[in-house]
C-alpha cells in the first residue's frame, strides 16, 4: 500500500499470495467466541438489553419482521427478543413475528436469575434451540464485554497462518491481534 496505494491490486492486476488458511482461520475465529463466550458466562447474566415501553415495543417488532429471514431464524441463530410474558418456570417472547420460549433451563447458567425477574417489554438476547409448529425454543444468551485476539504462526517458516482481531468486527474494528501493544 505504501508503494502502490491501495486500489492498486486491481488497477495494476496484481497477484497476492498469502500463508493465512481460511480454515484454520475459520477455527480460530470460533474459537475466540466459544472462549469469551465462556468467559463471560463464568462472570454471570448481566441483565437484559434493555426495556421497551408499549409505545416503543411495536416498532421494534415491526423492524424485525421486516428483516426476518424468510424461512425462520436457523438453529444456532442469535436474535433479540421481547418479553411479552413470564411464569415461574418459563419466559414468554415475540421475535419478530414468532412466538419463543424460554424455559428455566435455558437460563441455568444466570445465577441469580429466574424467569419471574423479567418483565414485559425486557429485550433479551437469545439462541434459538428448536424450531417446532407450536413457536420457537430459546436459550438466554449475551455478548461477552471482554474482547480477544489469535494469531497462529508456522513455527518453521515464520508465516501468519490465522488471524483474530476480536469478538465481532462489525462491533469492534479495532484489530486486537495486530494494533494492540500488548505482550504476545
Amino acid at each position: 500500500e505504501e508503494r502502490y496505494g491501495n486500489r492498486a491490486p486491481n488497477e495494476l492486476e496484481l497477484r497476492i499470495d498469502t500463508a493465512l488458511d481460511r480454515g484454520m482461520r475459520q477455527i480460530a475465529e470460533n474459537s475466540v467466541r466459544d472462549g469469551l463466550t465462556a468467559l463471560e458466562r463464568r462472570r454471570g447474566y448481566r441483565g437484559p438489553t434493555r426495556t421497551l415501553s408499549e409505545a416503543q415495543a411495536q416498532p421494534f417488532l415491526d423492524q424485525q419482521e421486516r428483516t426476518e429471514p424468510k424461512d425462520g431464524y436457523p438453529v444456532g441463530a442469535r436474535v433479540e427478543a421481547l418479553v411479552i410474558h413470564t411464569a415461574a418456570d418459563h419466559v414468554r417472547l415475540r421475535i419478530g413475528r414468532s412466538q419463543a420460549l424460554l424455559p428455566a433451563s435455558g437460563m441455568a447458567w444466570a445465577r441469580g436469575w429466574a424467569p419471574t425477574r423479567f418483565h414485559s417489554g425486557d429485550v433479551l438476547l437469545v439462541k434459538i434451540e428448536k424450531q417446532a409448529p407450536g413457536g420457537i425454543e430459546v436459550s438466554l444468551d449475551q455478548d461477552p464485554n471482554a474482547e480477544g485476539a489469535f494469531l497462529a504462526l508456522d513455527a518453521n517458516t515464520g508465516l501468519l497462518r490465522a488471524m483474530v482481531g476480536g469478538y465481532d468486527y462489525s462491533r469492534s474494528p479495532f484489530n486486537r491481534a495486530v494494533q494492540a501493544y500488548r505482550q504476545p
